[in-house]
């Protein structure tokens, strides 16, 4: 019947069980683990203002962010009459400017964070032993003068 027929798919259904294993947290190449990933695992590198602010090179988006906020908290840098608004000290203005909001804060660390990938090492100039500007204007005038004008 029509009622033994919804009861068996419903048994059916909820009596299947998935053994899932657990994954394991594996290191990979780009210093995070697999079992989480996104923004908050990311670690990026950090302009020279934004490293001698924060002391170290590279980490993750979230921590700098935390780490900044930690500074701004632990030297009372808010302003009083408008907690949204940072004044900055010494340290900060050469990131910051004087004052921030702390919405622009976040912009600003944005703009000195970069992922690694996205980051060009420069290769080694070398030397070149002549000169080939020079040698370009040369070839230049050779070819005008080598050129045949046919009149017809």
């Amino acid at each position: 019947s029509l009622a033994n027929e919804n009861v068996k798919r419903t048994t059916r259904n909820t009596s299947r069980t998935h053994d899932k294993k657990p994954k394991k947290n594996v290191e990979k190449k780009n210093g995070h683990t697999g079992a989480h990933g996104g923004i908050s695992s990311t670690i990026v590198l950090l302009s020279d203002e934004l490293q001698d602010f924060l002391k170290v090179e590279s980490v993750t988006r979230t921590q700098a962010v935390k780490r900044v906020w930690e500074y701004i908290k632990l030297n009372n840098l808010q302003n009083p009459n408008d907690r949204r608004e940072i004044l900055c000290d010494s340290l900060m203005e050469p990131i910051f400017g004087k004052k921030v909001t702390m919405f622009t804060l976040n912009k600003i660390l944005a703009r000195n964070m970069y992922n690694q990938n996205d980051v060009i090492k420069p290769k080694p100039v070398e030397k070149r032993k002549r000169d080939l500007g020079r040698e370009e204007t040369t070839r230049r005038r050779t070819r005008r003068r080598t050129r045949s004008y046919s009149m017809s």
